[in-house]
């Protein structure tokens, strides 16, 4: 994926799937607390191998929905 969402304006330019460093990005909170919220029961995310993934309108969504 990108290395660093950080160039990047808004959620247009998110890719279609990200990893736990693109949500820490994007949320600008610490990779530790992104991979905590990969594990939540309410999180939407998904395992592919032995890495975790999430769909950026599932992302979106949840976003919205805890009021950020």
């Amino acid at each position: 994926m990108f290395k660093s969402l950080k160039n990047f304006d808004g959620s247009n330019h998110l890719p279609a799937e990200l990893t736990i460093t693109d949500v820490a990005d994007y949320m600008k909170i610490p990779i530790k607390d992104a991979f905590d919220l990969f594990h939540r029961p309410d999180f939407p995310a998904h395992r592919i191998g032995l890495t975790f993934r999430v769909k950026r309108e599932s992302f979106l969504v949840w976003y919205e929905a805890i009021g950020k």
